[in-house]
């Protein structure tokens, strides 16, 4: 099945530049398990084509693990290629963990998204 939108909750776009960070945040060892650094073009996104859908990057504002800047560094990178440009969204007084917590404000705004998504490319019946 192909994806026909992506959206990126609290997401590293460019694992290569944020590498440094993963150890002392995710615990030694994460990113290797993840992938060696031979391998790393098979899991970050910023080092493979850009989508051919649309992308939605959303973070947390209060993110002290994947802060904003990491979502808006990779959406300039799409940015210098072919397609759309992704489309931002930077949630208020939420935090990593928040965007897939059900009973906070920041998942509501997340499950709209899913849910506009998926209305958005329903098959015709």
């Amino acid at each position: 099945m192909i994806p026909r939108a992506v959206i990126s909750l609290g997401g590293v776009g460019d694992l290569a530049s944020f590498a440094r960070f993963i150890p002392v945040l995710c615990g030694p060892g994460i990113l290797e398990r993840l992938a060696p650094a031979d391998k790393l073009s098979d899991v970050s996104p910023a080092l493979r084509a850009p989508p051919d859908v649309p992308v939605v990057l959303v973070s947390g504002v209060l993110d002290r693990l994947v802060p904003p800047w990491v979502a808006h560094d990779y959406a300039r990178a799409l940015r210098r290629g072919p397609g759309t440009a992704p489309r931002l969204i930077d949630l208020l007084d939420a935090g990593h963990f928040d965007l897939v917590t059900p009973p906070t404000p920041a998942w509501q705004a997340v499950r709209g998204l899913v849910e506009a998504a998926l209305e958005a490319h329903e098959a015709p019946p």
